[in-house]
């Protein structure tokens, strides 16, 4: 069985920051593009891609909390699992 350690847990982490930071960056060049060849869906490539960098937190401690778990780190759990839900509750108040 393959186990889960702390640079696996590492790299689980960066590899959503990353994504989060290189979708956006796409996201907005291909904006850019949209908008020199006057394409109307511009705006809207770029608000999915400004929603995906805002999101990137949130799925960044979700990630942690997952390593956590897998980690057996039971203060950590507790510590992403409220931060957590304290992000989720910030959008519903």
């Amino acid at each position: 069985m393959n186990s889960f350690n702390e640079e696996e847990f590492y790299k689980m982490i960066s590899m959503v920051l990353k994504f989060g930071l290189f979708t956006f960056i796409i996201g907005a060049l291909i904006s850019f593009l949209l908008k020199l060849l006057q394409i109307d869906n511009y705006k809207t490539v770029l608000q999915y891609s400004t929603l995906i960098l805002i999101l990137t937190p949130f799925f960044r401690i979700f990630m942690l909390l997952i390593g956590f778990i897998r980690l057996k780190e039971k203060k950590y759990i507790i510590y992403s699992f409220l931060l957590l839900l304290i992000f989720i509750l910030e959008f519903f108040i």
